[in-house]
């Protein structure tokens, strides 16, 4: 197959570990593997980070989800997505972390500087409030 993935631009070495990759992960699997393939929400894994027991993605729901959110995360750059429901549109749900001001989208692995306790700010409201 000729998958692409939008978080990865080594695919010979496992996204998680760094060891020889040796398959494909589509991130959001099951219904929406058709949108791991569309939007490269890919990436390539060794077997042990891939399918085996208790730390591959398949049987460890945290590093799943980490990975799915920082993938619709991607997605909803490259997409220019600027929405919750934008994401859900596509994918049935959302991950990623929304502005407490304004309902937009927060992409907290790139400002984590905006993350007050339990709420967040968009760059737009951040700006507007304190600068």
């Amino acid at each position: 197959m000729n998958y692409k993935s939008i978080l990865q631009e080594d695919t010979e070495h496992c996204y998680i570990c760094g060891a020889k990759a040796t398959e494909w992960h589509h991130i959001f699997n099951s219904y929406n593997k058709k949108n791991s393939e569309k939007y490269g929400a890919m990436v390539r894994l060794c077997h042990e980070c891939h399918n085996e027991p208790p730390n591959g993605v398949h049987h460890n729901s945290e590093k799943m989800k980490a990975l799915q959110k920082e993938a619709q995360a991607a997605i909803a750059e490259q997409e220019g997505w600027q929405t919750p429901e934008d994401v859900i549109e596509a994918f049935g749900f959302n991950l990623l972390d929304v502005c407490s001001r304004c309902g937009g989208i927060v992409d907290v692995s790139n400002h984590g500087s905006y993350e007050y306790g339990d709420y967040y700010l968009c760059d737009f409201c951040y700006d507007d409030l304190y600068r």
